[in-house]
């Protein structure tokens, strides 16, 4: 984490937003991924062939 913390700082991420340890940085990916929300109408159309015509041998 202190490496990712140092290059958030460099990219100018508020300091509130870099996670401080590991617990830390799992909280935050739990809310994130909570709160995200569904795909956007855009989605639907690149992605179906993707996710429509894949076969797995």
């Amino acid at each position: 984490m202190p490496y990712w913390a140092y290059i958030a700082h460099l990219l100018g991420v508020a300091d509130e937003l870099v996670p401080r340890g590991a617990a830390d940085g799992l909280r935050m990916a739990h809310h994130m991924i909570l709160t995200a929300g569904g795909p956007t109408e855009w989605t639907d159309g690149p992605c179906a062939p993707l996710t429509t015509t894949t076969t797995w041998a």
